[in-house]
């Protein structure tokens, strides 16, 4: 009896330090992600490409499997994202999931699926690209890495709204509202209202989008971020327009103007501000001041 006991209790000790082990390196490949994605999005392609090729033919002539799945996968976000080369992108993406599946590399692979989700979603084929996610998400169930998981349910979120399974996107929505206001994100939480309010507004659920708008301005007022504070003012009176609440609409498009004024690189919120002041003097049917807006 006391030799199973010890066996069990050896064979538990291991196991969480496998699991701790790779929620380690599972950490170290989101950091080598987001290093990317930033590097992705300030560098030309020219420059992100550079040296690139040679790196994985040198992979393949040492046969190091881990190291030409990683660049296969650079190579692909960087035709994924700036080069728009998406055949390139899918035989690289093929070529990683073989030698992640060969080697069983747990890890790798869930890198490689969002690289499939994202090629996907760059054509609009949600459909696929909720396979890859929900692969990813379900490798992912044993292991303790937030901004990873986050990461994956926020897109799960938007996926499922584009596949019409708008109560499995609430779901995700609302798993990330819960997380951030038990750890306190501000950020996270505001975005997560948002999101669900944006849902709710698509399905005509206004009360419910009210709420959530309402919850996220109050947020973003606290941590002083102005340009989210006026679009969700812009949002709530569009909400105000859809119920014909007009004095509601004006009330909180005139609070928006006055947050913006003073506020920098802010002309993307100030077009859609006076888009929405526009509708709303067509439905006071004042087509002067519609059209000056």
């Amino acid at each position: 009896m006391l030799r199973k006991a010890i066996f069990l209790l050896t064979f538990f000790l291991i196991t969480i330090c496998n699991l701790k082990a790779q929620s380690s390196e599972i950490a170290s490949e989101w950091k080598w992600f987001k290093a990317l994605e930033e590097r992705i999005s300030n560098v030309n392609a020219e420059e992100l490409l550079e040296n690139k090729q040679e790196e994985l033919q040198s992979a393949k002539d040492i046969n190091r499997d881990d190291i030409e799945s990683k660049v296969s996968k650079e190579l692909a976000f960087i035709h994924i994202h700036k080069t728009n080369n998406l055949e390139k992108a899918m035989a690289l993406l093929i070529r990683a999931l073989d030698i992640d599946e060969q080697t069983e590399n747990e890890t790798a692979l869930i890198f490689t699926y969002i690289g499939f989700y994202q090629l996907f979603e760059q054509v609009e084929d949600y459909y696929y690209g909720k396979e890859f996610l929900e692969k990813a998400s379900n490798l992912l169930r044993d292991y303790d890495l937030p901004p990873l998981r986050l990461y994956i349910n926020q897109n799960l979120g938007y996926t499922y709204h584009a596949t019409g399974e708008t109560g499995k996107s609430i779901e995700q929505h609302q798993n990330i509202l819960q997380y951030a206001k038990a750890e306190r994100i501000p950020k996270i939480e505001a975005k997560a209202n948002t999101d669900l309010a944006e849902i709710y507004a698509n399905e005509n659920v206004y009360d419910k989008a009210l709420i959530h708008f309402k919850s996220a301005l109050e947020i973003y007022r606290r941590i002083n971020s102005p340009l989210k504070e006026a679009e969700c003012l812009n949002a709530i009176g569009d909400i105000y327009m859809m119920q014909d609440n007009l004095n509601k609409a004006y009330d909180n498009y005139v609070v928006a103007l006055d947050v913006l004024k003073d506020v920098k690189n802010a002309e993307s919120q100030f077009a859609r501000l006076y888009n929405s002041v526009g509708r709303y003097y067509l439905k006071e049917n004042n087509s002067e001041r519609a059209l000056a807006n």
